[in-house]
């Protein structure tokens, strides 16, 4: 599968010059592209909306790409959107500087299509497998729940953050051990998914719910 084909990968795209954002909005044709002219503003956009990769230019009035960057990086939510420089400057210092402060890639000017596509689609299918490798690190493999590590440190955050009551739960599956043993660990298995959907529906949306061990779950939430 082409990632070029799918509309769904959003991109940022930050320049003061028009007429390069131009440019870019047809080199980009394929991909959910928002333009914007100022290091502000793509600040601003990236609180609001979810961008999958942020192609920034270097040099800018008031704020540079640079320093735009080091705020991404210093945000907790934004930090791994990665972001590709491109700038008129093509000088090693330049280069390692747009590195050394959290860039993925670096592009020079007059923009080259093809490379420009590339390296867009290394970052994009980069993005894809860490995201994929950070939901399975953090999950349960049988109910999809969060795993116990995950689960803490969520609920730690949260209280730390939180500003009204919260509310946890313990959930024990009575006679889950039964199960297994009377018709099979695949029928537990079946059975455990099932009573977790439930659960999964009845809970507030902005429930955590964490696999804590066996037939064990745990349930956060604020209200």
């Amino acid at each position: 599968m082409q990632l070029a084909t799918q509309t769904f990968n959003k991109i940022l795209v930050v320049d003061d010059i028009e007429a390069n954002i131009d440019i870019l909005l047809i080199i980009l044709k394929d991909y959910d592209v928002t333009p914007v002219n100022s290091g502000e503003a793509a600040l601003a956009i990236v609180e609001e909306k979810t961008v999958d990769l942020i192609l920034l230019d270097i040099i800018m009035p008031t704020m540079s790409g640079f320093e735009v960057c080091e705020r991404l990086k210093a945000n907790d939510k934004t930090r791994d959107i990665p972001v590709i420089f491109f700038t008129v400057k093509n000088d090693e210092e330049s280069m390692e500087q747009a590195y050394k402060m959290g860039g993925f890639d670096y592009v020079t000017k007059p923009f080259k299509p093809r490379e420009l596509l590339t390296r867009v689609r290394a970052q994009l299918k980069f993005q894809k497998m860490f995201h994929e490798l950070k939901l399975t690190a953090s999950r349960d493999k049988l109910t999809g729940t969060y795993n116990q590590q995950t689960f803490m440190e969520m609920a730690q955050n949260i209280y730390a953050k939180a500003d009204n009551q919260l509310f946890m739960m313990i959930l024990n599956i009575d006679a889950f051990q039964a199960i297994n043993e009377q018709h099979g660990t695949y029928a537990g298995e079946q059975a455990l998914k099932r009573v977790i959907w439930f659960i999964t529906h009845l809970l507030p949306h902005n429930a955590i719910l964490g696999r804590m061990d066996g037939a064990v779950f745990a349930t956060l939430f604020q209200v």
